[in-house]
């Protein structure tokens, strides 16, 4: 078996508050970020590590068998917005990613802050508070062009969406 790239050591020894939201996102990434949302007739959980075939082949990206299976159906995701600036903004759009990400004001051309796995959600008003967002809507694939200029290839199309409190060690410092 091969040696995990991620280490331990590396991420407990970092600042407490990175430390914290690390943390956070593994207990997430191991399944246990829908509590509140635990129904009977609860629609299936879509994880970001869910979306891409891994490994990554000489193809590039390629959807999962899961993701392609949940297409037209409803889904629950867990994820970041995306700090976008005002004067790009989309109302009724909101970009969710795994990790806490911010796109820069500057003309960045064909390169951005975005990382692969990056959701569109439409018909999404956005919580007014930071930190993680619990978005439950219809799943769509395949290449479309949207209104801030981005191509998607993975969107939701929003019914609920909510803010996730954040515990108090994982929230930065004001």
């Amino acid at each position: 078996m091969a040696a995990c790239p991620f280490s331990l050591r590396r991420l407990f020894s970092c600042r407490p508050a990175i430390r914290a939201s690390a943390t956070l996102g593994l207990v997430l990434l191991l399944g246990q970020g829908f509590p509140a949302w635990a129904e009977t007739d609860s629609p299936p959980d879509l994880a970001f590590r869910d979306l891409f075939r891994l490994p990554v082949g000489p193809k590039g990206l390629e959807p999962s068998a899961k993701l392609v299976q949940l297409n037209g159906q409803i889904v629950r995701m867990l994820g970041y917005p995306v700090k976008v600036p005002a004067d790009q903004a989309v109302p009724g759009l909101v970009l969710l990613a795994p990790f806490p990400t911010q796109l820069g004001d500057e003309d960045d051309s064909l390169a951005d802050d975005l990382p692969p796995q990056v959701v569109f959600v439409h018909g999404a008003d956005l919580p007014a508070t930071p930190g993680l967002l619990r978005v439950q809507g219809r799943l769509e694939l395949g290449a479309r062009d949207e209104a801030d200029g981005h191509v998607s290839t993975v969107r939701i199309l929003a019914q609920r969406v909510e803010a996730v409190p954040l515990p108090a060690a994982s929230r930065p410092a004001q």
